[in-house]
Order: structure tokens, then C-alpha cells, then sequence
């Protein structure tokens, strides 16, 4: 079930978004997405745990120790301008529904196990085997969702120091 963070510290709040929300943002740019109401959900919180997996990149810090997740924050600047403690920013809101969609599009997880799997492992004259094909150095990006969540990194935001004269 998802329990929606509006900004407030919803407790064991779990997405930034209602499936009404996904449904509206998907038809917009004409996804077709799962047809019952629990298989968007189980998008939106792949969703969210892949916006949450950035944490060390948002800008300011949470706005309540005790949050479920890493919104609302304090000190976040978007385009020069500060968004409210008590707010959860439109973009973050954008890259959770695309994240969601592409989640949808590549049929599983878009956070897969990027360390290879060991299959057999000996230790006299150490010998290391891994699967075949459960491993890969590198994870998959997702532009859509990076434009989306850009504004809110830290070197993003568009903050402007003013030098004092």
C-alpha cells in the first residue's frame, strides 16, 4: 500500500506520488503502464527507492530526524530559489513517476546487483568461479529520471552566492 509523504512526516511514508499521479504523468507522454492499482504501486515504491538511493547527493538535510524518507529537506535551492522545509519539490515528485515508468519498461528492478556472484569459491590455492551473466560492472543510467533529479543534487539547485563587497 502506498503511504504518500506530503511534507508533513507522514510516519512509514513509503512515496512522494498517488497512482492517480502515475496514471495522469504516464498517459501525458503516452506509456501504457499495468492495468491494476497494487502493480503501479509495487512501480512507485521501486520508484522512490531508486530516488532515496541518491541521498548523499540532495542538497541540505531532512527537515525531521524521524522521516521515512529523504524529503521534505531544508536548505534545498532550486533554479536560485529555496524550497520550503515542509515541501516535496515538483522535480523529485517527476523522476519517482519516470523512474517508476522505467521500471515498468524494463520489467524488474532498475537497481540491479552491479557485484558479481560468486558460484564457487576454493581455498587452498584460492580459486574464484562467478555466474555468468548475474554480474555487471556497470549500472544502467536513466537520463529522464537524472534531468528530473539534477536540480535537487548538490552542485545542482542553481544556488547563488553573492559576493560581499
Amino acid at each position: 500500500m502506498i503511504i504518500v509523504e506530503d511534507g508533513t512526516n507522514i510516519p512509514n511514508s513509503n512515496s512522494y506520488v498517488t497512482v492517480i499521479e502515475l496514471d495522469n504523468f504516464a498517459a501525458l507522454r503516452g506509456y501504457t503502464l499495468p492495468a491494476s492499482t497494487p502493480d503501479k504501486e509495487v512501480l512507485l515504491v521501486k520508484g522512490a527507492d531508486y530516488t532515496e538511493s541518491f541521498r548523499s547527493n540532495y542538497q541540505g538535510k531532512k527537515t525531521f530526524s524521524n522521516q521515512s524518507l529523504q524529503f521534505p529537506r531544508t536548505g534545498v535551492y532550486v533554479d536560485c530559489y529555496p524550497v520550503g522545509g515542509e515541501t516535496i519539490p515538483q522535480d523529485l515528485k517527476n523522476a519517482q513517476l519516470q523512474a517508476a515508468i522505467e521500471v515498468s519498461i524494463s520489467g524488474g528492478d532498475i537497481q540491479p546487483n552491479t557485484s558479481k556472484n560468486i558460484k564457487k569459491e576454493k581455498v587452498d590455492v584460492i580459486e574464484v568461479e562467478y555466474q555468468d551473466g548475474n554480474g555487471s560492472l556497470y549500472a544502467p543510467t536513466f537520463p529522464k529520471v537524472d534531468t528530473y533529479l539534477e536540480p535537487l543534487f548538490k552542485q545542482g539547485g542553481g544556488l547563488l552566492v553573492e559576493p560581499i563587497r
